[in-house]
């Protein structure tokens, strides 16, 4: 049986100086992506951005668990009446030391 042609069976040279080189590769390398295929994607149109690190997933994960934590707190408080003002200062507190972390990663 004879092997399946592949979807991409053409190549072709493509000149360029070290800089833009460089900038391909980096840029490929953020995306996650060989470049081949990130210049395929660019190529269809795509806009291709960065990729997340784990350290963003991480932070999502904690800042839902804030959010469940608070509706819970919510939830509780309609439900009896009172409003438990220590566990909304601690998830205030988990809040804003996130914001902090955020704000140095990002803006240093």
């Amino acid at each position: 049986m004879p092997k399946e042609r592949r979807a991409r069976n053409r190549s072709f040279l493509l000149r360029m100086n070290d800089e833009e080189a460089e900038k391909l590769a980096t840029d490929a390398d953020k995306a996650g992506m060989s470049r081949n295929l990130y210049m395929i994607y660019l190529l269809n149109g795509n806009e291709v951005v960065e990729r997340v690190d784990n350290e963003f997933h991480d932070v999502a994960r904690y800042m839902s668990s804030i959010a469940t934590n608070m509706n819970q707190i919510a939830a509780r408080a309609n439900a009896t009446n009172f409003i438990d003002v220590e566990a909304l200062k601690k998830e205030r507190e988990n809040v804003l030391q996130m914001l902090a972390k955020l704000e140095e990663k990002y803006f240093g």
